[in-house]
């Protein structure tokens, strides 16, 4: 978007209203975004139903040809990653604060990976193309 490059700045104040004005957009269209999401879960849950599902989720593994894995399979992996994922982030999340010189880590200060800039391509156009 054209955001990115604010979102990627060094300088965390413009990363900081990069981020206020894309969640602006959302707030600026919630009802419109609502009313979007309720009229699809109604599509789905009337789907089901005429399909003789109680819901939508066993119609979805169907719709996408689940044989491998099924609801069970997705609880348990859930759950590991909230044992084994989420802590490990954290750690990472706590050692680049450090890194950064932060006392907290905000969402606006996620795509900035180095304190002096993140990396970009080297030459233009038709060198990484060629």
């Amino acid at each position: 978007s054209g955001l990115a490059p604010y979102a990627e700045s060094t300088d965390r104040a413009v990363r900081r209203e990069a981020e206020q004005v894309r969640w602006t957009f959302f707030e600026r269209n919630a009802p419109q975004l609502d009313d979007l999401f309720d009229q699809m879960v109604r599509l789905r849950h009337g789907m089901a139903e005429t399909l003789g599902y109680d819901s939508y989720i066993p119609l979805a593994y169907r719709r996408m040809r689940r044989v491998d894995y099924g609801p069970a399979d997705v609880a348990r992996f859930r759950n590991d990653v909230l044992t084994h994922v989420v802590p490990l982030v954290h750690d990472i999340l706590r050692r680049r604060c450090e890194t950064m010189g932060w006392e907290v880590l905000y969402s606006w200060d996620e795509p900035l990976i180095d304190p002096h800039g993140n990396p970009r391509p080297a030459g233009g156009h038709d060198l990484l193309l060629n």
